[in-house]
């Protein structure tokens, strides 16, 4: 009977959720909160982290340990009461058809969503989910506040008070500036498109972030005074076992492109060649090797353009 009675009450509780990357969570994001907080047919609400798996870096300075911490003294220092509330990680799958599904396996079922983003939007109402737009009462960013950390003015203004101590006691301020001056160091990298015994291409599944567990090409750093074609060669007979002469590497091109890895400016050289014989064997980087006739649904960083480019200059030379 108690147990009866508990799930009935679960069927009758309502809740909104509110998704955001929280770097750091800003007076913005807690007006968001009030909002739900206020709406009289929510009886609980749910805040998602989302690129909870990323910290350290430009984008991301923040663990999603280190934003619960923020929410959490932010909420408690609140001057009014909060409804029940629950933090939840949610990691970037980076695949807009699984979104929904992905959200709702991390979550507390939920019937209202808040968000500002068009496509999120979208993705949620083709499910049948209310969307709520939020309006956030204060003119402020993300991205706006690291900036004014980095530059040392007065970001505090705009950030919870419960927060601020939160980000004070990780020494967030000297961490962004430190991220920052790494940031601006360009890493170079290869990559190697292999064709493998005419059975299809070569890709390896990534053992560590970013992109853990997805798809990829074989590649990685340059070690300092290593040519280009020589990191390539390394690379793949570190995560494939593969070995290939450098002199059988051919150039596809350099990408570079702002934004291609969340780390920072990663500028890759894209090499491509045809390898007839050597035993496929997932090293070093790879949790999984595989060839594959059709390029994957999903890739790592930029690599589908890369390959898209790779069949069209095929195509124009054959």
């Amino acid at each position: 009977m108690k147990n009866a009675e508990k799930t009935t009450r679960e069927e009758n509780v309502k809740r909104g959720i509110y998704i955001g990357r929280f770097q750091p969570f800003h007076n913005g994001h807690l007006s968001v909160v009030r909002a739900m907080d206020s709406a009289p047919d929510l009886d609980e609400l749910v805040i998602g982290i989302g690129t909870s798996q990323v910290g350290h870096i430009a984008y991301n300075p923040f663990t999603a340990e280190e934003r619960k911490m923020m929410i959490d003294a932010s909420l408690t220092k609140a001057e009014d009461p909060v409804k029940p509330y629950s933090v939840v990680y949610i990691p970037d799958i980076n695949d807009y058809p699984r979104w929904v599904g992905h959200v709702e396996s991390l979550t507390p079922r939920f019937e209202v969503v808040y968000s500002g983003n068009t496509i999120v939007k979208e993705l949620f109402e083709e499910k049948g989910y209310e969307v709520r737009p939020i309006e956030m009462k204060i003119d402020i960013s993300a991205t706006r506040v690291r900036e004014m950390m980095i530059r040392g003015e007065d970001w505090k203004r705009f950030v919870p008070e419960g927060a601020c101590q939160v980000i004070d006691g990780l020494g967030g301020e000297q961490r962004l500036r430190g991220i920052v001056s790494r940031y601006n160091q360009v890493s170079v990298t290869a990559d190697v498109i292999v064709n493998y015994k005419d059975q299809g291409i070569v890709y390896i599944r990534r053992k560590h972030e970013p992109f853990k567990g997805e798809w990829a090409l074989p590649g990685g750093h340059a070690e300092p005074d290593e040519p280009i074609e020589a990191t390539a060669a390394r690379e793949l007979m570190e995560e494939t076992n593969l070995e290939v002469p450098v002199d059988r590497l051919k150039l596809l091109g350099v990408y570079s492109t702002p934004g291609r890895d969340p780390r920072g400016p990663y500028h890759t050289t894209v090499f491509y060649t045809s390898v007839d014989k050597g035993e496929l064997k997932a090293k070093d980087d790879a949790l999984e090797i595989k060839v594959f006739q059709e390029t994957p649904p999903k890739l790592a960083f930029d690599h589908h353009k890369i390959m898209k480019d790779y069949y069209k200059a095929r195509h124009k030379g054959s």
